[in-house]
């Protein structure tokens, strides 16, 4: 049988989602966790693969397994997994559902704060500068990043991925000025790697007045790099949702 459960975890002790060779993943401590829960080793399959320092608010997994879930499953998944990772859900599917490939959308939000604060401390990116971004150009680059399907130029070097397609759904920036917290909120069907990043990263440049919002429209028609990009820190990013048909 195959199930598919739901996490929410806090990136910033992990070396990401995927098993590597020198760090902790939060897909190794599930596993590892999952498997001394049901006494046999379960492997999982995650829906996206998030980057170190990477959080996730709503996060999906699945993994086969032959008996009906414990009644205590949830408790003692919570009791045995570590204070940044949380089980919320684990529901039976049908036995071909991909936790990955059967995602029709993904959502991130990424965080950044101007004034500084240490409760928010690698949970959003602390940017003093923020007070000086011209609002009216991110919003004007988030149009443009909506326009286009073709996100070479974003996307880190050394992808190995087919296809640099990607269809946004939706982009937009919320400003809180009174607390100078701003957050970016992207969905598309599908992101290539690192691209939030580079493109929050490019955003804030347009909007600091580093490069002019015409080479963001020039790097989409020739599909080059920008002549400044910036990958933003992982620690303001969020995987906010994963949207599946059913």
């Amino acid at each position: 049988m195959r199930y598919r459960a739901q996490i929410s975890y806090v990136g910033t002790n992990f070396c990401g989602w995927q098993n590597q060779p020198n760090g902790v993943s939060v897909q190794e401590i599930l596993e590892n966790r999952l498997s001394i829960k049901l006494q046999q080793e379960i492997q999982i399959t995650g829906c996206c693969r998030t980057d170190a320092g990477v959080h996730a608010l709503k996060s999906y997994f699945h993994f086969d397994y032959e008996h009906e879930l414990p009644i205590d499953f949830l408790y003692s998944m919570n009791h045995l997994l570590p204070f940044d990772i949380a089980l919320r859900d684990a529901v039976l599917v049908n036995s071909d559902f991909h936790a990955r490939f059967d995602a029709m959308e993904r959502s991130y939000i990424y965080k950044l704060h101007g004034r500084k604060d240490p409760f928010k401390q690698n949970r959003s990116f602390y940017f003093p500068q923020i007070r000086d971004v011209d609002k009216k150009v991110l919003e004007e680059a988030a149009l443009i990043f909506k326009e286009n399907r073709e996100f070479e130029p974003f996307c880190k070097t050394m992808s190995d991925v087919k296809t640099k397609v990607c269809e946004l759904n939706d982009i937009y920036w919320h400003f809180d000025l009174v607390n100078d917290e701003y957050e970016f909120h992207i969905s598309a069907n599908r992101f290539l790697r690192g691209m939030v990043r580079l493109i929050v990263g490019a955003s804030l440049q347009f909007g600091l007045g580093k490069m002019h919002i015409q080479e963001l429209r020039e790097s989409f028609r020739t599909q080059c790099p920008l002549s400044k990009p910036w990958s933003v820190p992982a620690e303001g990013l969020y995987l906010k949702e994963i949207k599946y048909s059913e």
